[in-house]
């Protein structure tokens, strides 16, 4: 349990914990501005 006391433990842990949460966020505004189906259908590039 003396990982429990480790600065070092602590230190990585909430690097790791800040870092999720921006990429979190990141990833909702990224999934708004991709999401199908958020143009017009006249803007879609046409297959073919």
């Amino acid at each position: 349990m003396d990982w429990l006391t480790d600065p070092q433990i602590w230190a990585s842990f909430l690097t790791l914990t800040a870092l999720e949460i921006v990429l979190g966020i990141d990833n909702l505004i990224s999934s708004r501005s991709y999401r199908p189906g958020s143009h017009l259908p006249s803007r879609r590039p046409r297959a073919g």
